[in-house]
């Protein structure tokens, strides 16, 4: 049902839309802590974490075309896949269609969510349900305006920048790729690096799904590269790092509920398309989850001293048999939200040993009315099958939607051929 403004309770607002310019924060208490906080308000609006046009060194954007391009004007239903019964849910207008799909495909698969819906991202939600917990996508200025917390603001902002995470690692003696760091192209001296061995990486140090990463294969490019972050005009911190060929990339996910009060949630790998392009995510046994949380212990307990709370991802590349410190993402990351499915289905300790994969899908069609899988969809009894967790695209007409699947491990490529065609 929708809530009228004048409806009260002790629940979970969930508010995961952030505000513009801002990189933010998802919360989920009621599945990785349950029972121990309450309900929440959920408005997981991607407005705080999209990333900024002056933040892309691949391409020349504004903020509304790259919103467009990106689509994460309608990603945040994505995150009521994490609401729980007795959670309040912010959501768009637009997206009501595809949230009404998504509540009836849940139903069918066995996953439970928020029945109470306020179609509106403002954050002064959080107002009106003073005894609801706030989760949203990004601790954010907007969040903090509304919620409080000068120590969890500055901390979502200090790792939020991968120089920082990089000099905090060194400190903490937790090994990363050999970095040059710099607060502005004012500091570089290129010809440094005109015999040195390529390919290199440069990362903007506040940027998000790989728009601010470059893979330079040669001197030339690198002086492209840092031609086009010296045209922004404000002074733009950024690194440079070796390529790791052959690398593959994970992300340790951590839940922090306070100062050295911490726990692991799960070890995911990152689908690779291109030099760097973060295609999706999977899980489940062939993950060293056990060998991600020892190497990231460290980092996650000074976060937690730090200010930081609730879900946070550290990346870590694994080249040559070592692991490499990368960066953070101080907030949910992109596979928090199938896991948390998968977790909702299978329990927590089962969700780390069952094998399940998330990607974006292109579908054929421009409207979610009389959208179905035609037999794909999960079934509970086999354990087996896909599970939409982003209709979003599909709803506004932008013809894709993010799908997790869950079965065994040998039948996936199989059964992406099988969806493909489908939705083809």
């Amino acid at each position: 049902m929708e809530v009228e403004k004048d409806v009260r309770g002790a629940g979970r607002i969930c508010n995961h839309i952030g505000g513009k310019g801002e990189i933010g924060m998802m919360l989920n208490h009621t599945v990785c802590q349950a029972g121990t906080i309450g309900t929440s308000l959920l408005n997981h609006s991607l407005d705080d974490a999209a990333p900024q046009a002056n933040q892309v060194i691949q391409f020349s954007c504004n903020e509304e075309s790259l919103a467009r391009e990106l689509g994460l004007y309608c990603y945040p239903i994505r995150s009521y896949v994490i609401s729980n019964p007795g959670d309040i849910f912010q959501t768009g207008k637009e997206l009501e269609p595809g949230l009404t799909w998504l509540q009836d495909h849940f139903s069918r698969v066995g996953i439970t969510c928020a029945k109470d819906i306020i179609f509106d991202y403002s954050f002064d939600w959080a107002k009106e349900y003073p005894q609801h917990k706030l989760s949203v996508f990004f601790f954010g200025k907007e969040a903090h305006a509304v919620r409080p917390h000068m120590d969890r603001l500055h901390a979502t902002e200090f790792f939020n920048n991968k120089n920082n995470v990089i000099e905090l690692a060194h400190s903490l003696g937790v090994q990363t790729a050999q970095t040059d760091m710099f607060s502005s192209v004012n500091e570089i001296d290129l010809a440094k690096y005109r015999h040195m061995q390529f390919p290199l990486a440069v990362k903007i140090a506040n940027s998000v799904s790989g728009l601010g990463f470059e893979k330079c294969d040669s001197f030339d490019q690198l002086v492209t590269v840092v031609d086009r972050i010296a045209a922004i005009p404000t002074e733009t911190p950024f690194q440079i790092q070796p390529f790791l060929d052959g690398s593959i990339f994970f992300s340790a996910q951590w839940w922090i509920n306070g100062p050295l009060n911490f726990a692991p949630i799960t070890g995911t790998q990152n689908f690779i398309e291109g030099d760097a392009n973060h295609a999706g995510n999977w899980g489940g046994w062939k993950i060293p989850h056990q060998e991600l949380f020892d190497f990231t212990h460290s980092m996650t307990e000074a976060a937690s001293l730090f200010g930081l709370c609730d879900w946070v991802g550290f990346d870590v590349a694994l080249h040559q048999g070592q692991f490499y410190l990368m960066e953070c993402n101080p907030r949910y990351t992109g596979a928090a939200y199938p896991y948390v499915a998968v977790q909702k289905l299978f329990g927590k300790k089962e969700a780390l040993e069952t094998f399940w994969a998330h990607k974006n899908y292109a579908v054929n069609r421009s409207s979610i009315d009389g959208f179905h899988l035609n037999g794909l969809e999960f079934d509970p009894k086999k354990q087996e099958g896909w599970i939409v967790i982003n209709p979003g695209p599909l709803t506004v007409g932008d013809g894709k939607v993010g799908m997790l699947w869950i079965g065994e491990k040998e039948n996936y490529l199989q059964a992406e051929d099988e969806l493909r065609s489908w939705l083809s």
